[in-house]
């Protein structure tokens, strides 16, 4: 048109070398390019369409899906969920998430070849294997349901009101020690206080430094 320059076909437009367009471009349909196309900015009303479905926006809810990966190449990259409500879900339909060397699966987490070392519930967290630490520290309750192996001392209390000897066994308590039913000694023992007993007692043998009382006077 000459008033305006605007210019209409019915058929295909071929451009030999490059298509300039200075202002907006509106497209009724599908616009098709081969070769390498360089866009300043793009203004889409409808979805995008890469590489048949290999990038795919869809235009009603702004969903972005994609059949390869996203690399990012800045030195400091940052994921981020700006959204009021509803949280960031990262999550895999048919495996696991891993973040290095760490694998996410459900409410299980793991490594490689051992994918559920850690499970998490409701109130409880299942370890899976072992717990190496030098220090464990425990505010609460712990309840052992099998065999506690300690390699070290096991001191009970702050002041040291219950410990045994890692090197030799040997047994140190502050309180009184009570025996539900039979308290053995294969060597000798050495009380430097009273020795009371209620029930029944067999000695083999019996050296005592002090004096023996029994029955309250009966027999000193």
């Amino acid at each position: 048109t000459a008033a305006d320059g605007n210019t209409a076909t019915l058929g295909s437009l071929g451009v030999g070398t490059t298509l300039g367009v200075t202002g907006a471009a509106t497209l009724s349909s599908t616009l098709g390019v081969t070769g390498l196309t360089t866009l300043a900015a793009v203004d889409v009303g409808g979805d995008v369409d890469i590489g048949s479905g290999n990038f795919v926006v869809t235009a009603s809810s702004g969903k972005a899906t994609m059949k390869g990966a996203v690399e990012m190449s800045m030195n400091t990259a940052t994921i981020s969920h700006t959204g009021t409500s509803g949280g960031l879900t990262i999550s895999s339909t048919n495996n696991h998430v891993a973040v290095e060397s760490v694998q996410f699966a459900g409410a299980n987490i793991g490594v490689s070849g051992d994918t559920d070392l850690i499970g998490l519930a409701s109130g409880v967290m299942t370890v899976n294997g072992q717990v190496a630490s030098t220090t464990l520290d425990t505010s609460g309750a712990a309840t052992v349901g099998s065999t506690l192996d300690v390699t070290s001392d096991l001191t009970v209390g702050a002041t040291g009101e219950f410990v045994v000897t890692a090197a030799d066994g040997n047994t140190a308590t502050l309180g009184s020690l009570g025996v539900g039913t039979t308290l053995g000694v294969t060597g000798a023992a050495t009380l430097s206080s009273t020795l009371g007993v209620t029930g029944l007692t067999t000695l083999a043998a019996v050296d005592v430094g002090g004096d023996v009382d029994i029955g309250s006077g009966n027999f000193v």
